[in-house]
C-alpha cells in the first residue's frame, strides 16, 4: 500500500510542478505576454531582461519578435526604457 501512495505523491508533484511551469523569457516574446514580460521587466530590470540574449545565437527579445513579424510585441520592447535598439546577434 505504501508503494502505491508513494506513486501518487510522484504523480501529483509532477503535475504540480508541470501546473507551476514559468515561462521563459522566448516562450513571453513568442507568445506576445506583455503583461508577464512587464512583471519580469519590473523585478529583474532591463539588461536581464530586454538586452540579454535568449539564444546562442545572440538574438534578444527585440530581435526575436521583429524577426516573428510580432508588430505588437516590438512596439512595446522599443517603448521601454533600457532596451538596447543597436543589439546585433551573430
Amino acid at each position: 500500500m505504501a508503494h502505491v501512495h508513494n506513486q501518487h505523491k510522484k504523480k501529483g508533484f509532477f503535475a504540480s510542478s508541470f501546473l507551476f511551469h514559468k515561462p521563459s523569457r522566448e516562450e513571453l516574446v513568442r507568445k506576445g505576454d506583455l503583461q508577464s514580460l512587464a512583471r519580469l521587466l519590473r523585478k529583474q530590470g532591463p539588461e536581464r531582461v530586454l538586452n540579454a540574449p535568449l539564444d546562442g545565437e545572440g538574438n534578444t527579445p527585440l530581435i526575436m519578435a521583429a524577426g516573428r513579424g510580432a508588430y505588437r510585441v516590438v512596439q512595446w520592447l522599443v517603448s521601454q526604457k533600457g532596451v538596447n535598439l543597436d543589439a546585433r546577434n551573430r
